[in-house]
């Protein structure tokens, strides 16, 4: 959905002779390349916009993308006290577009795509990811005692909680929400999410104690 980097895309294609023009058609004559260059070309471009920004901002889009590929202002707000949170993110997607807001209430977000958010998380050090995740698993733990128990929000809240303990290496919470999260799941006859954090919760427990013998 961004014109500008499908139309550097097109520049790139043509600049590898991947895209020629022959007898009046534009003609692909190595299918091959094509992943492969576009992928570490639009990598490159990512960097670059990042880049441009400045270090405050650089700052806050890789806070943003701790949170995931989509996102809320609200949790940018509560989580990491950035005051003016919405204009600070219409800032940022106007320089770089590696963002956007996706509704008129400038709540709801997401980034450019998953690349995108991946490859900015990625330039954050692991302690410092790990510090941030901590801080968003709290948050949503205590979103979780205000939901009702047998409520879809309280099971949504938890499944973040999972998410950001592990990535937070935080292996006590996580186990708490696994078993907790799983009688709740069951609870709403959500069976095969059921079933699938069942076979999970069996993974993190043979590797538990694979580490605790070691």
């Amino acid at each position: 959905g961004n014109v500008s980097v499908f139309l550097h895309h097109l520049n790139t294609l043509k600049y590898y002779n991947i895209l020629v023009f022959e007898k009046e058609l534009w003609i692909i004559n190595n299918y091959e390349c094509i992943e492969e260059v576009l992928t570490s070309e639009y990598s490159d471009i990512v960097q670059r916009k990042y880049e441009a920004l400045s270090p405050e901002l650089q700052t806050i889009i890789k806070k943003t993308s701790s949170i995931g590929y989509i996102f809320n202002s609200g949790t940018l707000k509560d989580v990491f006290n950035i005051k003016n949170t919405r204009k600070v993110l219409e800032k940022i997607e106007k320089l770089s577009m590696l963002l956007y807001y996706t509704d008129s209430t400038k709540q709801e977000g997401r980034f450019d795509s998953e690349d995108v958010q991946c490859q900015i998380e990625g330039m954050i050090a692991p302690e410092q990811l790990a510090e941030w995740c901590e801080l968003l698993g709290n948050y949503y733990e205590l979103r979780a005692k205000k939901y009702p128990y047998a409520s879809i929000e309280r099971c949504s809240a938890k499944e973040k909680c999972i998410l950001y303990f592990t990535k937070s290496n935080n292996i006590d919470k996580l186990i708490f929400h696994y078993l907790s999260l799983i009688p709740l799941k069951c609870y709403l006859s959500q069976y095969k999410s059921y079933t699938s954090l069942m076979h999970l919760y069996i993974l993190l427990f043979s590797f538990l104690h694979k580490l605790i013998l070691y």
